[in-house]
């Protein structure tokens, strides 16, 4: 028998790695729980209704912070956790510089993280733009004159001088 036929076969294999280029939590994540990541982020989701429910919004944070490290593609995960920080956090603490802050928060979780693993998910493309016309366009936050300041001081410094109207 002629062996060279089997040897080129082997040549033309080549392994499929699902996790290459993901993030080194995400592939942990993966790997070692298999299948019990599901129930285990159903699990984090309820403790994180009972968190709310109390009140316990730092907590919340907390929790979907490991549930997006376990599912970073589903973006319901992105949506609540954006609207956790942007909403709820920001009028827990009293300072409007530290409210400026968790929008912030919550606007880079959507736009850095949310997007980028679910990038043809319009919905979170909708959340984002609704918390920028939400809480700093429009005019039903009751900080937004601060955070519409903020946000200009921000941008002026990225865009500075040459920036003109």
């Amino acid at each position: 028998m002629d062996n060279s036929i089997g040897e080129k076969m082997d040549s033309n294999l080549t392994s499929y790695d699902e996790s290459k280029g993901e993030a080194p939590e995400l592939v942990i994540a993966t790997k070692l729980l298999g299948g019990f990541r599901g129930i285990l982020i159903d699990i984090l989701w309820i403790r994180a209704i009972n968190l709310e429910a109390e009140g316990k919004y730092f907590e919340i944070a907390q929790l979907f912070d490991l549930i997006s490290k376990l599912e970073p593609r589903i973006p319901s995960v992105w949506s609540y956790a954006s609207w956790n920080l942007s909403y709820n956090i920001s009028k827990e603490v009293p300072e409007l510089d530290q409210q400026w802050e968790w929008v912030k928060a919550g606007i880079f979780l959507l736009r850095n993280k949310g997007v980028k693993y679910c990038p043809r998910e319009y919905k979170l493309y909708d959340d984002l733009a609704y918390l920028f016309y939400h809480k700093i366009g429009g005019a039903t936050d009751d900080s937004n004159d601060y955070f519409k300041e903020s946000f200009a001081s921000e941008m002026d410094v990225v865009f500075g001088d040459n920036f003109n109207i």
